[in-house]
């Protein structure tokens, strides 16, 4: 067993987004990110921005 992906919700901030790019987390496309805003993302994470990796 192993992980294939790695997700996290980033603070909105435009470096910590290009750092987490640099490290090879990627962002959904924007159809996609409102439907993890609305139907996964939880509540506390507001305002945060999903990212992944593929492992």
């Amino acid at each position: 067993m192993g992980i294939q992906a790695i997700y996290i919700y980033a603070l909105p901030e435009d470096k910590l987004i290009k750092h987490y790019k640099t490290m090879g987390f990627h962002r959904l496309d924007p159809e996609d990110e409102q439907f993890v805003h609305q139907h996964i993302k939880p509540k506390y994470d507001e305002g945060c921005v999903f990212m992944y990796q593929l492992l």
